[in-house]
């Protein structure tokens, strides 16, 4: 037992409640960790689907879900520290930019554990104010863990080199890995629709700026032969969401289908022609 060494993944959301680019990539690294008998792994995130069964790992809760909007992922700071503290990991693995990054590392220092840290957009990497600002007060916090975070982390992989750029840049480190995003090869047949078809593809919330492509198929759909779909999990604020679902519906040329599979997110990449991104910013599109 004494070889064996402990891992610790710690994420704002597990797959099983909310998949988007960086929680699928994670899946892929837990499940490469499951197959070596080397590792004692725990996953600690606020979210998690009720009836998940993990296996081959321990999985904990750290935080309140239903606070995912309302509190910044700094109201978990406690817990958090206390689950690593009780878990005692040799190593930490953390992806998504955010105050988890910056708990990560104060334990990181005071108890000898290693700390990963995975970028997962390029806007972890960005410029962001040091000072509070009262009328952002959640974002402004848990940007002030993540900086600290990003300080002392002891090793960052980055994605792309333009993330490793700008984190030399903003904060005078550098990537000491850039893992590029990848997926294992689909399996569905890549046949064409007859129709042209322009795809969306992506949780909806503001930084994905779905209303740009609502827009798009309402001015173009008047004039072209192309249909035009959407697909994804709605994750933004309710008035907000509720504004552009009221949109999709008086487009009879939108064809909005919610949050699907992967195999069917495939099946539309390998029948469709066209595919539009309208992020403010991204880390690497899963879609790409």
């Amino acid at each position: 037992m004494a070889d064996i060494k402990k891992i610790c993944l710690l994420i704002p959301s597990h797959y099983s409640s909310a998949i988007g680019g960086a929680e699928y990539q994670v899946m892929f690294v837990l499940d490469a960790l499951c197959q070596n008998n080397s590792y004692d792994i725990h996953y600690l995130c606020r979210r998690v689907a009720p009836d998940f069964v993990p296996r081959g790992y321990k999985i904990r809760k750290v935080g309140r879900s239903n606070g995912l909007n309302r509190f910044g992922l700094y109201y978990d700071a406690f817990n958090v520290y206390k689950a690593l503290k009780e878990i005692a990991p040799h190593i930490i693995y953390q992806n998504v930019g955010c105050a988890y990054t910056g708990i990560a590392a104060m334990y990181a220092k005071k108890s000898g554990a290693k700390l990963i840290w995975h970028i997962a957009s390029d806007n972890d990497v960005v410029p962001a104010p040091e000072p509070i600002i009262m009328s952002r007060l959640t974002q402004s916090l848990d940007r002030l863990f993540l900086n600290y975070g990003i300080r002392n982390a002891d090793i960052i992989a980055g994605q792309t080199q333009h993330q490793s750029d700008q984190l030399k840049r903003n904060f005078g480190r550098e990537c000491n890995v850039l893992i590029p995003n990848g997926h294992p090869y689909p399996k569905n047949e890549i046949k064409k629709s007859e129709e042209l078809t322009v795809l969306w593809i992506g949780n909806f919330k503001p930084l994905k700026q779905p209303e740009i492509f609502v827009r798009l198929a309402r001015e173009l759909g008047k004039t072209s032969n192309a249909s035009f779909v959407m697909m994804g999990r709605p994750a933004g604020p309710a008035k907000w969401l509720d504004r552009i679902m009221e949109q999709i519906k008086i487009d009879s040329n939108l064809q909005y289908l919610g949050q699907v599979s992967q195999d069917e997110v495939n099946r539309f990449l390998g029948e469709g022609h066209i595919l539009v991104n309208t992020s403010r910013y991204e880390g690497f599109s899963n879609t790409f």
